[in-house]
């Protein structure tokens, strides 16, 4: 699923800067229910920073109604299919 919204895969995304590694860690904390050291071990980085960088995306989300529109769309999607496999 992250990689059809982001355009890129985990390996990719360990690397990658910017708003689809942002959507990667706010989806991964809010759909799947990791913490932040959970995804800071996915992606290489430490706690502190997968707090930095969701608060800079929701930050933007405030601001760009488009990206936070792609957001709820996504998570909603990844919501929709997590209840047809419960």
């Amino acid at each position: 699923m992250l990689a059809g919204e982001t355009g890129l895969g985990l390996e990719e995304i360990k690397y990658s800067k910017g708003e689809g590694r942002r959507l990667a860690m706010e989806r991964l904390y809010r759909v799947d229910g990791l913490k932040g050291d959970e995804i800071g071990r996915l992606l290489g980085i430490g706690a502190s920073a997968v707090r930095q960088e969701r608060k800079r995306l929701v930050s933007r989300m405030v601001e760009n109604e488009g990206l936070k529109t792609r957001f709820e769309d996504f998570s909603a999607r990844c919501l929709g299919l997590t209840l047809i496999l419960i």
